[in-house]
């Protein structure tokens, strides 16, 4: 078993999978994770939009809990979860509740999100949310990290200190890779962008003081895609963005997709171009089956996961 986010790690971001129920998205989390496991990856994670966003979920972390209630060797956590739109003394205590249950496998990418329509549905404002991310997020790590009463005494949060879990922040900016140095994290990044854009950004974080694990999303599919699934899947992330976001504007970074040896060279691109501690692959597309994903997961396991120059045994 390896640490979450561990060097040569490679990391399964799973989706919830339309139109099944709500019933039928949870069973289908679990038994993806548990083919991600026995394909050999080291951990999963989930990620988070509300208001049946399609493909994700609105309790990401609560999902890992039944990952990790399920398994015997993944680590998992939600990454991104939008701190911004919690009550961080709140996240501290369930990141720390969750560790002590499952020590040495909890791991999370913090993030201030970006769909405002998250923030409507929840009647919070939408302008403000870098700011209250920074502060969330200096109350996350001092509450798990500070020694003394109060919130600190929490025996779960007493043993974090001990066996702490790992925490990345997403940045796909700069100010956020600056952030991320500065409050002693990894850096998640999220994928979609340039590769000049990239280096840009890891370079940033390492020479601010950045010391944890850089970890980059790729969202991919092994051999063709489905007709139409692309231009749905960014028909989604255009519309949940604001008109002067990033992610309103497309992806400058292609979806990867094609044979094996592809699929294998393109990782291995980044890994070595960026200098990357771990990646986190997902296999995510409109209107693709549950028994689609299982059979990317499998062959991605035995076909690409062994080269890839990351990849150790978890």
């Amino acid at each position: 078993m390896s640490a979450p986010f561990a060097p040569g790690s490679v990391s399964l971001g799973l989706h919830a999978i339309e139109p099944r129920d709500g019933p039928g998205q949870a069973q289908a989390i679990v038994e993806q994770a548990l083919a991600g496991e026995q394909a050999g990856f080291a951990g999963v994670t989930l990620s988070e939009h509300h208001g049946a966003f399609p493909g994700y979920m609105g309790q990401p972390l609560l999902a890992a809990n039944w990952i990790l209630a399920a398994s015997d060797r993944l680590w998992a956590g939600p990454a991104p979860y939008l701190l911004s739109l919690r009550n961080p003394m709140l996240v501290a205590e369930e990141l720390a509740w969750t560790a002590a249950r499952f020590p040495g496998r909890v791991g999370a990418a913090l993030a201030p999100g970006y769909a405002k329509a998250d923030y409507d549905l929840l009647g919070l404002d939408f302008e403000d949310r870098a700011q209250r991310f920074e502060q969330a997020l200096r109350t996350v790590l001092q509450t798990l990290s500070a020694d003394g009463g109060g919130p600190e005494a929490d025996p779960a949060v007493a043993a974090w200190r001990t066996h702490p879990g790992v925490i990345l922040t997403a940045g796909n900016s700069r100010p956020g890779a600056r952030r991320a140095a500065r409050a002693g994290t990894g850096l998640l990044l999220p994928g979609g962008g340039t590769r000049e854009r990239y280096r840009e950004l890891i370079d940033l974080y390492r020479h601010s003081g950045g010391a944890g694990p850089v970890v980059k999303i790729r969202q991919i599919w092994m051999g063709t895609p489905p007709p139409g699934s692309l231009e749905a899947r960014d028909a989604v992330y255009r519309q949940a963005a604001s008109a002067d976001m990033r992610q309103a504007r497309g992806f400058a970074e292609p979806f990867l997709h094609g044979d094996d040896d592809h699929v294998l060279a393109e990782l291995s691109r980044d890994i070595d171009e960026f200098g990357l501690d771990a990646i986190n692959v997902r296999f995510h597309l409109a209107a693709v089956t549950h028994e689609q994903v299982l059979d990317q997961i499998a062959r991605f396991g035995a076909r690409v996961l062994p080269r890839l120059p990351v990849s150790q045994p978890a």
